[in-house]
């Protein structure tokens, strides 16, 4: 940025989470003539001290993106914001629920997700397929499917990382057997076998605002026993999509077992829960701890997520007996 600003830039470094060295290195990028440098670590900040169920939160966050360069800002210092816990302690009801996942996702993505509500054409026509009003938490997963795989985000997002995307398909377009179809998925397993997997709601439930989810299993035509269920759809969508497995600084731990978790759990600043999924912040990282009825596979499972390679070790159960 400038000749000068490497010791200032070095206490940002040494106390990330910090918001003093930031502000002060605002104040030297004003009186150097980078306006809009500095009007982003000031939002950044004050956005740092919002909870992202917040109106606040998503105005702050909005401004910060329309006042931040589009040169590759803020680069290695990342943002305070990120230090800041966003699934911890979040408030009961679907808004505050699905606000804080949206965080959640953009956060450790890079998706550009905007605030709840803006519901357009995808929400329409789910619920002319529907052929009733869909209950809020339906609609927004609509909107947040169409907000996350938005192009040219979502095909970079792609390229960078090998991951295979979310299914291409129906996506809360049906209504099959007395249920709303949520998100299907299908591949051919090792013995060739056509496995297909849907997720759904009951239509007796779609007068509920978040509505529980089900899960069915058909292998080669035939449907499977299965008792996964999710006690809401912003449950569902942490559990199903809240992890990234190639995403850079993330890792995921299967067949965990419950003490282990408690330990992982335990090794974070702050802690709380997201339905029955146990979530752990510290800064620039963060665990979500699945139980053995949502982990899909034998014990807990623990998916991490940090800034550094190094933080990736709070949430390894490996370490933890």
């Amino acid at each position: 940025m400038h000749p000068a600003d490497a010791p200032l830039r070095a206490a940002i470094a040494a106390a990330p989470d910090a918001a003093l060295p930031r502000l002060v290195y605002a104040d030297f990028l004003d009186d150097h003539d980078f306006p809009h440098h500095a009007a982003s670590l000031r939002l950044d900040a004050a956005l740092a001290a919002e909870k992202p169920w917040t109106d606040r939160y998503w105005q702050l966050l909005d401004d910060r993106r329309r006042h931040t360069p589009a040169d590759g800002w803020p680069g290695d210092l990342g943002w305070l914001s990120d230090h800041q816990p966003l699934l911890c302690g979040v408030p009961d009801d679907w808004k505050s629920r699905w606000r804080a996942v949206r965080a959640f996702v953009s956060r450790w993505t890079g998706a550009p997700l905007g605030d709840v509500g803006r519901w357009g054409q995808e929400v329409e026509q789910a619920e002319r397929t529907a052929g009733r009003p869909l209950p809020p938490s339906v609609k927004e997963w609509a909107a947040f499917l169409a907000e996350f795989t938005a192009r040219p985000w979502y095909d970079e997002l792609l390229a960078a990382t090998g991951w295979g995307g979310l299914a291409d398909g129906p996506l809360v377009d049906r209504v099959s057997d007395g249920v709303q179809v949520l998100y299907e998925d299908g591949w051919f397993g090792e013995a060739g076998e056509d496995v297909r997997v849907v997720y759904a709601i009951r239509s007796d439930d779609l007068a509920v605002a978040d509505p529980p989810v089900g899960r069915t299993v058909v292998i080669d035509g035939v449907r499977q026993p299965s008792d996964w269920r999710a006690e809401s759809v912003t449950e569902f969508v942490l559990a199903k999509f809240g992890r990234w497995e190639s995403m850079d600084h993330h890792w995921n731990h299967s067949n965990v077992t419950p003490q282990q978790a408690e330990t992982v759990a335990g090794r974070y600043p702050h802690r709380g829960r997201y339905g029955r999924l146990a979530v752990a912040e510290a800064p620039g990282a963060a665990a979500v701890v699945y139980p053995a009825e949502l982990s899909e596979a034998d014990g807990y499972r623990v998916e991490n997520f940090a800034s550094s390679r190094e933080l990736l070790a709070l949430g390894d159960p490996r370490t933890a007996r």
